[in-house]
């Protein structure tokens, strides 16, 4: 019972981060405690980008997200990295 309702709320999460970027389109509009914990997430990526789970990223996308995002530049808006964030959505809160 534990797992379905944990696979449900992995699953909201996922559809709230996915719709984040068209509901708050700049990045500096997030919250503090968002932002934070985006980079901290980017910072963690970076480091663990050879792990099997997150093959399908790479450094430019990630550093071209978070840049963008900051600057508010660019054709290529923020965009939080769902598999990192619902990993991670649990030990810290926004």
């Amino acid at each position: 019972m534990y797992a379905i309702y944990e696979r449900f709320v992995e699953d909201l999460i996922s559809d709230w981060l996915r719709l984040m970027p068209d509901l708050v389109p700049r990045y500096s509009d997030l919250g503090e405690r968002i932002q934070n914990t985006y980079r901290e997430g980017i910072g963690r990526l970076l480091i663990d980008i050879k792990k099997n789970r997150f093959q399908h990223l790479s450094i430019e996308q990630l550093v071209q997200g978070l840049s963008c995002g900051i600057a508010g530049t660019g054709n290529t808006s923020y965009f939080l990295m769902l598999s990192y964030c619902t990993s991670k959505i649990y030990a810290k809160k926004f």
